[in-house]
């Protein structure tokens, strides 16, 4: 089984009992740089047997995992890049292809099966839900259907109007999982889940993240002047590195930037700000590159 090293946190993500053999378990971890799909077939045992199963499969994060009901060798996991599946766990050697048809290639973060009408429900970090009909086979690949909330785009991240439409109601809007999106008449969408918003208010963002050991910025807002000090903790809550400390800062937006020690190895990370008001806490994984 998996493990990290003094001081690097290993996530396992989710966990797969066959409804027909509790001995058979396929456990997944949603680290990079590790062996990340176990399967045991004698899980009860006192000291159980796992083999590794990534075969081909990219160094992804693996999120969630299910098995076709009919035949417990093929298996569908969700990873960071969409859906993918194997005809065939077969350890060092098992090929991994993607599923993504109707699916974007992004997060999945749950998949269910559903016996009643054999299909697999699909939780996207963004896009909402979509469902695929289990194939009997020979060809165990998944074509998805989306299933709501409608309407939903992912964060957007880059915006565009369209030099070429002299009125300036063409505006192109990327987005993080929501892919390319396009309206021809701006001034015509009705205003969504806008509320009344505050001058400044307390946050902390980090990007990018996950973080390279090439280093990522840490950004936080203030609505006043406060003493600022921000730390970084690793996965086991001690503290690594001191970013500020007890500094005084005037209201509006901060950034700094930080670079991993590859002394701390990689893993969950955690960056606290703390004020003489409020604190604030983001989560962040730092993996080697």
């Amino acid at each position: 089984m998996p493990t990290g090293g003094i001081g690097v946190f290993i996530a396992c993500s989710d966990i797969y009992v066959d409804p027909n053999d509790v001995n058979h378990v396929i456990s997944v971890y949603s680290n990079y740089g590790i062996k990340n799909i176990w399967e045991s077939k004698d899980a009860t045992a006192p000291t159980p047997n796992w083999t590794n199963h990534d075969g081909d499969l990219p160094n992804l994060p693996v999120f969630c995992v299910t098995v076709h009901p009919d035949h417990p060798e093929v298996c569908y996991i969700g990873t960071d890049l969409g859906a993918f599946y194997t005809a065939k766990l077969n350890g060092d050697s098992t090929v991994w292809l993607p599923c993504n048809t109707g699916l974007a290639n992004l997060r999945i973060t749950g998949l269910i099966y559903k016996s009643a009408d054999k299909t697999i429900t699909a939780m996207t970090y963004g896009r909402g839900v979509f469902v695929a009909n289990v194939p009997s086979g020979p060809d165990y690949s998944l074509v998805w259907n989306e299933r709501g909330p409608s309407d939903v785009g992912g964060r957007t991240r880059a915006i565009m109007i369209d030099p070429n439409d002299p009125t300036g109601q063409t505006i192109w809007a990327g987005s993080v999982s929501g892919g390319l999106w396009k309206t021809t008449n701006i001034d015509g969408l009705a205003p969504v889940g806008i509320q009344q918003a505050s001058k400044a208010e307390y946050s902390l963002n980090v990007f990018p993240n996950p973080v390279s050991f090439s280093g990522t910025e840490i950004q936080f807002s203030l609505p006043v002047t406060q003493t600022v000090s921000i730390f970084i903790y690793d996965g086991k809550g001690s503290l690594v590195h001191t970013l500020l400390q007890n500094q005084k800062s005037a209201s509006g937006i901060h950034k700094i930037y930080w670079t991993p020690d590859k002394n701390d190895g990689q893993g969950i990370f955690y960056v606290v700000m703390k004020t003489e008001e409020k604190n604030a806490v983001k989560k962040i994984i730092v993996f080697g590159n």
